[in-house]
Parts: C-alpha cells; sequence; structure tokens
C-alpha cells in the first residue's frame, strides 16, 4: 500500500468531482474523514460517480488505491 498513491487518488478526485454538484457529498465525505474507513467508503463512492463522469479518471484512481479501497 502506498500512502503517496493513496493521496493522489484523492486529488484526482477532487480535481475531476469538484465543480460536480452531484458529488459534493462524496467530496466532503473524504475531506472531512475521521479515519481509513471513511476515506475506503469515499473514494469507492466517488469511483462509482467517475464510471460516470470518467471512466478514464476512474480507473486509475482504482490503480492508485488498489489494496486500500479496492
Amino acid at each position: 500500500m502506498n500512502f503517496g498513491n493513496i493521496s493522489d487518488a484523492c486529488l484526482l478526485v477532487f480535481d475531476t468531482l469538484g465543480e460536480d454538484e452531484e458529488s459534493a457529498e462524496i467530496i466532503e465525505m473524504i475531506d472531512s474523514a475521521d479515519g481509513d474507513s471513511a476515506i475506503k467508503e469515499g473514494l469507492r463512492k466517488a469511483v462509482e460517480r467517475l464510471d460516470i463522469v470518467n471512466p478514464a479518471v476512474a480507473k486509475v484512481v482504482r490503480e492508485k488505491a488498489k489494496g486500500f479501497a479496492f
């Protein structure tokens, strides 16, 4: 598990979904997470949304968070 990759995955989520109104709750979940389990759940929900908005970014986020959230 590479914490740099997990951080990169979160940044990709923020950059890609930051302006997406339907993703505001997901962004907040990750941003205000009080532990790893909340970040994992947020990344999983973010990838579900990214599959719709930008599948290429969803794939990268899955790869970067592999072993952590996936």
